[in-house]
């Protein structure tokens, strides 16, 4: 982040006062929604950039962590508490199970969660609390393990309003190039100065225990694995029949398989050209 301000400002008479503070707390913000964005929904590449001073030099952008999860929900509509019980047990059971999970939600999603009905079902218990963060989140105490749930503007800004990020607490990982810091120095030729303020750090998700919830209906990031909840007993036909994606069943479903039972998940493959149903037990990548 840089920012130019005239040494003569603050003592400049306005119609409005504020003050060189304020057109610094601005800009920090600004900095931190900008940089907030590109975390969530960054492309990583390269690009050349002249500088009078120094050259040529090569900037690089990260790849934003919603492009790096290995496993995607769809889910468009209003939530049911058998489909909250569902991402518990996708979430907590499997070869990567986290020691908690952080669940940052768009505000729509955050309001369907809120809306389920809980009341019969007293093993689910909501409290608000301080995680090891600092942060004041709702946490939901299930069979399978505790969401803690956090409205994250970002969201709501980058179109992801109807979506959540459900991350394992202990699965990721802060790389820091150096501290931020901060620089001031006076501008040539001018009586101004020019205030820098530099973060070089990158996020990245570890293991395959995360999953991005996409209330969008938007694609899926590229080598995701894509997950749906299924709640009749005939199997998926037309739009819904999608080659690749996993459908976790809320019912037992004879129309995909006599075997296919409630609490199961199933993929379907239309490899050769004839579709086929197979128990799906998660990826393995020799």
């Amino acid at each position: 982040m840089t920012r130019i301000v005239s040494d003569y400002f603050d003592s400049e008479k306005k119609r409005i006062p504020f003050t060189n503070a304020l057109l610094a707390e601005y800009s920090i913000r600004k900095f931190k929604h900008a940089t907030n964005r590109s975390l969530w929904i960054g492309r990583g590449g390269k690009m050349p950039v002249k500088d009078d001073k120094t050259g040529t030099q090569m900037v690089y952008f990260m790849t934003g962590i919603r492009w790096s999860f290995k496993r995607e929900m769809e889910h468009i509509g209003k939530w049911e508490y058998e489909d909250f019980v569902g991402l518990g047990k996708l979430f907590y059971t499997g070869a990567d199970v986290p020691k908690g999970a952080i669940c940052l939600c768009g505000k729509n999603f955050l309001e369907n969660i809120q809306c389920i009905d809980f009341s019969k079902h007293p093993e689910v218990q909501i409290k608000v609390e301080t995680n090891n963060l600092g942060w004041s989140i709702t946490r939901f105490h299930t069979v399978f393990g505790d969401f803690d749930f956090k409205h994250e503007p970002t969201l709501d800004r980058i179109g992801y309003s109807n979506s959540a990020a459900i991350l394992g607490i202990d699965r990721l990982v802060h790389y820091v190039r150096s501290a931020e810091h901060t620089d001031t120095e006076n501008v040539e030729e001018h009586e101004a100065k020019r205030e820098t303020l530099i973060v070089w750090d990158a996020l990245a998700l570890k293991g395959a225990c995360h999953i991005f919830i996409n209330g969008e209906g938007t694609p899926k990031a590229a080598g995701a694995t894509s997950y749906t909840v299924w709640k009749t007993n005939q199997a998926p036909t037309g739009a819904d029949l999608v080659d690749g994606k996993v459908y976790y069943l809320l019912v037992d479903c004879p129309g995909i398989n006599a075997k296919a039972h409630k609490g199961e998940t199933w993929i379907y493959k239309s490899a050769g050209g004839t579709g086929s149903w197979e128990k799906y037990e998660g990826e393995l990548d020799l």
